[in-house]
């Protein structure tokens, strides 16, 4: 038998100041017992501040319930459902929350009675009471659109949503007048597929919101307020005849910098276009393809876009072929010559999942994804070392819903990383990378199977990059046969050596060996690692 060496998905880097950093050993679930429905609620993840992130869900009982990590007190004990009596539709809608300054969070969603409620947190007076429906009578369908809010600066609020009528209506709150009286359709008569499509909406400077959506005609609409001339008249086509499956495909809209808007979509041909406004050009001629030949499923696979510092673009999808494809434009160089595959083999689901991607500075990249597996990978890309050679596993054994979870990232400063996710046992989990955190061992276990004169048969087990000194914990499964199989399990115990090395030898009782798996637990970290015969 030749002796299989497996390592640990443990990562070890560098950061960016030189120091060791770490993943945490294992996802855990967030404290207490709240559950939510896995197979249709998604996190709504915010960091107001660097030391603060709140979590919010739809639950069962149909309320909005939320926890909160501090940086002096740690998780919250458990979920707790926000103040009042109000509930909603947790099959069909998902929760928009938005942090306008450090001491505000608000949260909006659309209701039974398909109006659009909000609540807020103040750091004066915390929750409110109890969600409320905005002001006026407008009514949206709550089992196809959801609201996109944002905050262009802190005393100021603006929610788009697509109408009954398939008109965009807007409303918004601002510091001085509060919330306004109604929500309002959009100057012009543009209309659009609400069962269909979402809005994107962009503030690029305090002064300018950009809002757009795929039209019926298939074709990029947007329109734009501008606190100089308010909205714009009404909707209009970008330059140029590209048009996009408006049944199945969503825009990623990015603003760089306040003069720039770039806008992504997969097209009917599968290949990733762009366009873009500039504010000394205007909106260019038309869409464009990217460069090269690289094609995506238009009817799955949404694009995921970041922009990392002003001169630099990424894009990201999963292809075909199941693998995380991705292209950049630089300011130096323009488009890179086609997308290409980030390196190594891993493959993902593209038919259920989409890639997370986050920049928590400008030197660093970090794309996630919930595997075949169900276990949740990640890559990433570094100034100083380019990609990592290949996707690997966050540490630990959990396992989450690939066909019915999306991950929420969140960077809530340069040196940490935060990933949430709702478990097959519809608790909330966690796990998190921290620039200081005490580097995890390295492990790897040999086998080999062996016979020893007079003593018998064994497999002979040996373990490196343990803790030095610390317990030990082996589980084993040495098995025979192939119709039927036979099967020898036990657990073993020790201390591993001053060098965090060990040689253990199990004694096989079987009359013959198929194969066999070993775990070996290292106990000071809880980090473990497996290998097979």
């Amino acid at each position: 038998m030749i002796p299989f060496t497996c390592f640990t998905s443990t990562l070890h880097v560098m950061n960016e100041r030189g120091l060791m950093a770490s993943w945490n050993a294992d996802f855990f679930p967030l404290p207490g017992g709240a559950i939510f429905d896995h197979q249709k609620q998604q996190l709504a993840a915010v960091s107001r501040f660097p030391g603060q992130l709140d979590v919010f869900v739809i639950g069962f009982d149909n309320r909005v319930w939320t926890t909160f990590w501090n940086e002096n007190t740690g998780w919250n004990a458990d979920f707790f459902p926000l103040p009042g009596g109000a509930v909603f539709d947790h099959e069909k809608q998902q929760l928009a929350a938005v942090s306008r300054f450090p001491g505000q969070l608000d949260v909006f969603v659309i209701g039974f009675d398909n109006r659009v409620w909000t609540t807020f947190w103040n750091e004066n007076t915390g929750w409110n009471a109890d969600f409320f429906p905005l002001p006026g009578g407008a009514v949206f369908d709550h089992e196809k659109q959801q609201l996109a809010a944002v905050s262009r600066f802190p005393g100021q609020l603006d929610v788009f949503v697509i109408g009954f009528d398939n008109r965009v209506w807007t409303t918004f709150w601002n510091e001085n007048t509060g919330w306004n009286a109604d929500f309002f359709p959009l100057p012009g008569g543009a209309v659009f597929d609400h069962e269909k499509q979402q809005l994107a909406a962009v503030s690029r400077f305090p002064g300018q919101l950009d809002v757009f959506v795929i039209g019926f005609d298939n074709r990029v609409w947007t329109t734009f307020w501008n606190e100089n001339t308010g909205w714009n008249a009404d909707f209009f086509p970008l330059p140029g005849g590209a048009v996009f499956d408006h049944e199945k495909q969503q825009l990623a809209a990015v603003s760089r910098f306040p003069g720039q808007l770039d806008v992504f979509v997969i097209g009917f041909d599968n290949r990733v276009w762009t366009t873009f406004w500039n504010e000394n050009t205007g909106w260019n001629a038309d869409f464009f393809p990217l460069p090269g030949g690289a094609v995506f499923d238009h009817e799955k696979q949404q694009l995921a876009a970041v922009s990392r510092f002003p001169g630099q673009l990424d894009v990201f999808v999963i292809g075909f072929d199941n693998r995380v494809w991705t292209t950049f434009w630089n300011e130096n160089t323009g488009w890179n010559a086609d997308f290409f595959p980030l390196p190594g083999g891993a493959v993902f689901d593209h038919e259920k999942q989409q890639l997370a991607a986050v920049s928590r500075f400008p030197g660093q990249l970090d794309v996630f994804v919930i595997g075949f597996d169900n276990r949740v990978w990640t890559t990433f890309w570094n100034e100083n070392t380019g990609w990592n050679a290949d996707f690997f596993p966050l540490p630990g054994g959990a396992v989450f819903d690939h066909q019915k979870q999306q991950l929420a990232a969140v960077s809530r400063f340069p040196g940490q990383l935060d990933v949430l996710v709702i478990g097959l046992d519809n608790r909330v989990w966690t796990t998190f990378w921290n620039e200081s955190l005490e580097p995890m061992p390295r492990l790897s276990i040999t086998l080999r199977a062996i016979t020893v004169s007079g003593e018998g048969r064994f497999i002979e087990v040996s373990g490196l990059g343990f803790t030095p000194g610390k317990n030990v914990k082996l589980g084993y499964d040495i098995f025979s046969g192939g119709g039927p199989t036979t099967h020898q399990l036990g657990e073993d115990a020790f201390t591993s050596d001053s060098e965090g090395r060990f040689a253990r030898r199990i004694r096989v009782n079987l009359t013959e060996i198929s194969g066999a798996q070993v775990q070996a637990t290292d106990e000071a970290s809880n980090a473990a690692v497996t290998a097979s015969l």
